[in-house]
């Protein structure tokens, strides 16, 4: 197996306005508890469509859905979805604070027949603007360099702090 090749990404929120255009034919909305099952089908396959993860993506689920769990019902949390014909397809959770120390709680995640459709690009900005909202002037996640994430992250105004 690769050595994972961990990297941070910051964005600066400060007076940052965040376009989030809406995929045609999905709309986002917050999760509760009762999205709980769903979510984790969509962590699992998103982590599996990315071969960065490879034979790690049980144990990312795992994880992530602990955090997740733990924090659905925080209001210093927010978990949004996307849906496609009443099915959620994407989510992306995010947190003022974390034991990570990043803001990124989920990643973007996003169901591998709904990728590339710019859901990842929503749930982003969405999530952003809502920490930028709750009064956070820089948020962080860590990944790996070589995941699709990163690329994301990029695209989407991220700067690496090496």
């Amino acid at each position: 197996m690769a050595e994972t090749n961990w990297v941070r990404f910051d964005w600066p929120l400060s007076d940052r306005e965040f376009d989030f255009v809406q995929a045609p034919g999905y709309s986002l909305r917050p999760a509760g508890p009762i999205d709980l099952d769903v979510m984790s089908e969509i962590v699992e396959r998103a982590y599996a469509s990315d071969p960065v993860w490879g034979e790690n993506v049980s144990i990312i689920r795992e994880r992530v859905m602990a955090r997740v769990t733990s924090r659905i019902e925080d209001p210093a949390a927010h978990f949004v979805l996307a849906e496609h014909d009443g099915q959620i397809v994407g989510l992306n959770g995010v947190a003022v604070a974390s034991e990570t120390r990043m803001n990124l709680i989920t990643g973007i995640c996003v169901a591998t027949d709904h990728q590339g459709r710019g859901l990842g690009k929503a749930l982003l900005g969405r999530s952003l603007a809502w920490l930028r909202d709750q009064g956070l002037s820089v948020a962080t996640v860590t990944t790996d360099n070589k995941a699709i994430a990163a690329y994301v992250y990029r695209h989407f105004g991220a700067r690496r702090v090496d």
